[in-house]
């Protein structure tokens, strides 16, 4: 946890606290499942209002030396005010005219799932993918998915990838956007001393 006080024109408190934990079996042989969680809350409060986020996240691992495949949940129930933040940005004795605002009911909600494969020696394959929803006032504000796929192989001491990023988002009341892109990277690991 953490706790953060900021005394100027607009003092700012901040509070946060998180817990997690996780345990693993050995199922059969090689295979291990793998269970955890976590919890999250935060208050931060500034001239009479106070927003807090309260949220959990779940995960579940299968494990592998060859492979492995894991989905992790993530929920978050806030309350923000947008509208104050960017006030507080051009002026910040905006807070003294404001006086106390109603906040803004908010709700985040992601699942990812991953899987990272070792098929073969000195090759590597790996995708992810996310998809996350964000309301306000419960309106959808942001609706993210977002893939990654990705190979590597190791040569001596260099390290090739080539890889697949693509996401698709509507953000508030905008058209769609998408988004990919191809890469290749070449890297080498270095010691500074």
């Amino acid at each position: 946890g953490n706790s953060q006080s900021i005394r100027n024109v607009v003092p700012l408190n901040g509070r946060n606290f998180s817990a997690d934990a996780s345990v693993a079996r050995r199922v059969a042989g090689s295979v291990a499942v793998r269970l955890g969680g976590g919890w999250q809350t935060g208050t931060n409060s500034t001239t009479g209002n106070e927003f807090t986020s309260h949220g959990f996240t779940g995960r579940f691992a299968v494990e592998h030396p060859r492979i492995q495949v894991s989905l992790s949940l993530n929920q978050t129930l806030a309350n923000t005010s947008p509208i104050y933040s960017q006030l507080l940005g051009v002026d910040p004795t905006a807070a003294l005219l404001l006086g106390s605002l109603n906040p803004i009911p908010s709700d985040f909600r992601g699942a990812s799932i991953a899987i990272h494969a070792v098929p073969m020696r000195k090759v590597e394959l790996s995708i992810t993918w996310t998809q996350s929803r964000q309301h306000l006032a419960g309106i959808v504000n942001n609706d993210l998915s977002l893939l990654d796929a990705r190979a590597t192989y190791h040569f001596r001491k260099l390290q090739f990838d080539a890889g697949l990023i693509r996401t698709v988002q509507l953000f508030s009341n905008y058209p769609t956007t998408s988004r990919g892109r191809y890469y290749v990277r070449i890297s080498r690991p270095a010691k500074i001393y």
